[in-house]
């Protein structure tokens, strides 16, 4: 039986998720500008180091973002709205279920000599019925829509993104977050680091499964801009921290890719809160009056 939740459920879990990660992104920024020094150098996980001043309150900031990241999944999955299949067919739209056609017991039976046994029509009936709830499967999941395939793709990222950052706030690195081969490191430095960088990648996908799923027109828009600066700047984030280590360049790069992380993990939320009643143009370079031209997209 399909779970009803209603509007105003899904609505708070929408906002709950913006402002979880709003309000820890607010913490985790003011534990790093208290920190001793300029809040622009070293590695933000810093902050959340033994010794520092709101070393704790940097790791519950960091944990309340996690939780923002988890509940904004749901929040996609259950507001995802109509969208239009790529050969063109409405999806998001359920289809009317007709009873399947009653097929003809007479030809069902197999072919033998002289007239049907029995046992024959004691088989029949079980053949049939185990032929019909297969082709039920098939349509069920051919009628499934695109767009919550792919949301619940990108929800499952977004899941296993918050985990690693849930283990990242439990899990702190040790005195300025020394990485190999430049420093020598502790097991928790390199759990630490692990469960960060491998949050962030699934976070960069979990971008790119909203940017291609039949959502919201805006959603896909917001998605794809978040790629579009995530993907260069955490690979040369990745590379400075090979070859480089610690140092102005990385951490630059690190507090720009959490900037546009956030502002992702915000403007995605707030957006499943909008109805479906807005309306977002789709990108279109045709001039309005061709054929390709599309004004009434949903958003």
């Amino acid at each position: 039986m399909a779970l009803m939740i209603s509007d105003r459920s899904r609505t708070a879990i929408g906002l709950g998720a913006g402002a979880f990660v709003l309000a820890g992104a607010t913490i985790m920024l003011v534990a790093v500008v208290a920190a001793p020094g300029p809040w622009t150098q070293g590695y933000v996980s810093e902050a959340g180091t033994a010794g520092q001043p709101l070393a704790i309150a940097y790791r519950w900031g960091l944990s309340l973002l996690a939780l923002g990241v988890a509940l904004l999944g749901p929040a996609l999955v259950l507001r995802a709205g109509p969208g239009t299949h790529p050969k063109g067919a409405a999806v998001g739209v359920p289809k009317p279920v007709f009873p399947p056609e009653t097929p003809d017991r007479t030809t069902a039976l197999p072919e033998r000599a002289g007239r049907p046994t029995a046992e024959d029509a004691r088989e029949t009936p079980n053949r049939t019925t185990a032929l019909v709830r297969r082709v039920r499967r098939i349509r069920a999941w051919a009628d499934k829509p695109v767009f919550v395939r792919s949301a619940r793709l990108a929800a499952t990222l977004l899941a296993a993104a918050a985990v690693l950052a849930g283990t990242s706030a439990v899990v702190p690195c040790s005195n300025q977050c020394p990485l190999p081969p430049f420093e020598p490191t502790t097991p928790a430095d390199v759990v630490h680091t692990a469960a960060s960088i491998v949050g962030m990648v699934l976070l960069a996908a979990a971008m790119a499964g909203v940017a291609l799923a039949d959502v919201r027109t805006a959603q896909r828009r917001l998605a794809t801009v978040a790629v579009a600066g995530t993907v260069p700047t955490g690979g040369t984030l990745g590379l400075t921290m090979l070859l480089a280590g610690r140092g102005p360049l990385s951490a630059g790069l690190e507090r720009l890719l959490l900037v546009i992380a956030v502002s992702w993990l915000i403007g995605t939320s707030l957006l499943t809160v909008l109805r479906n009643s807005v309306k977002v143009e789709p990108w279109n370079r045709s001039k309005p009056g061709s054929r390709h031209w599309n004004s009434n997209s949903p958003s």
